[in-house]
């Protein structure tokens, strides 16, 4: 150490060299440290604003969900008032209501008469460019559905299963066709407990729906809301998936919503540097790697700086 003091004091110029050299690797250093507090910054904005798209697009898929619950309860409340509604009434009520142009992926609704044994389909009413109903269909011909259909009684609320193949409209495979069905119980009798429903079953109502369409109506148009990717698989083993295949994917949000009384499971990715314009994702490499040249450019001119005062000095001596 000492010997390293002898030959800085022995030869000025060479101090000088040391003094750039340090205030060089200070602002290596410096600089260094601004790119990671930027690169952190930029993290976590995208980080933020990935997040709120995440809950923006949830918050539209159960409004969205809460459109088509209420024409199922809107027409279990119809069926409850009017037991003994006919077809035609049956028909006024759904078309008034647009299923066509409000709901896409609704194939049908439908009513019929229950009891603890029987239960078939009385009134059925499909959109006016679908030609199919499950007009006549008994619940009880088919265990899945009759399975379905029991526990959707004895708990009061919406149940699903696959749509009977005779009723299923040709589609890909991968695009799931269910029936959902929902218990009507007799005005004025107590519901509060399963053998209380059992009691007071008055019918049900039935609805065809295509899951796939309710996605499009959200998903579809990816562009809109930035290069999000976003990937959703059921408990059958469907899947979609929505948006542009991404090569990076550091941000990552999954959650579970209940679509027609089953698990959809609906994962979303970005890139790191989602939400930031592209100025700012090109900033923390260019304020290191871009004063790297004028750093070089500043040791060479101390260097040969000092390189020529020294050599001037040994000259005039």
């Amino acid at each position: 150490m000492r010997r390293a003091f002898r030959f800085v004091r022995s030869r000025p110029h060479a101090r000088w060299r040391l003094v750039a050299l340090l205030l060089v690797l200070i602002i290596v250093v410096l600089r260094f440290a601004v790119w990671v507090v930027v690169s952190r910054e930029n993290t976590h904005s995208s980080t933020v604003r990935f997040t709120a798209t995440v809950q923006d697009e949830l918050a539209t898929v159960q409004r969205q969900l809460e459109l088509y619950a209420n024409t199922l309860y809107g027409s279990q409340a119809f069926a409850t008032i009017n037991p003994n509604a006919s077809q035609q009434d049956w028909e006024d009520f759904i078309n008034s209501q647009h299923i066509d142009s409000r709901y896409p992926g609704i194939m049908s609704i439908s009513y019929g008469a229950a009891s603890s044994s029987q239960a078939t389909v009385s009134r059925s009413v499909a959109p006016a460019q679908l030609a199919r109903t499950i007009q006549g269909y008994s619940l009880t011909s088919d265990p899945a559905v009759h399975s379905a259909f029991t526990n959707a009684v004895s708990s009061g609320v919406a149940t699903s299963v696959p749509l009977p193949a005779p009723f299923a409209q040709p589609a890909p495979s991968n695009a799931p066709q269910l029936l959902v069905l929902l218990p009507v119980y007799s005005r004025g009798l107590p519901t509060a407990t399963p053998t209380e429903r059992i009691t007071a079953l008055q019918g049900f109502v039935a609805l065809a729906l295509k899951s796939k369409p309710i996605l499009d109506t959200v998903f579809a148009g990816p562009e809109a809301f930035g290069p999000l990717t976003v990937h959703v698989s059921d408990t059958h083993g469907h899947q979609y998936t929505y948006g542009p295949p991404l090569t990076t994917r550091s941000l990552t949000s999954t959650t579970t919503l209940i679509i027609a009384g089953e698990p959809w499971h609906f994962t979303f990715t970005a890139p790191r540097n989602y939400g930031l314009a592209q100025t700012s994702t090109i900033l923390p490499p260019l304020l290191f790697f871009g004063a790297l040249p004028v750093l070089f450019f500043l040791v060479l001119v101390v260097y040969y700086a000092t390189r020529y005062a020294e050599l001037k000095s040994k000259v005039t001596r």
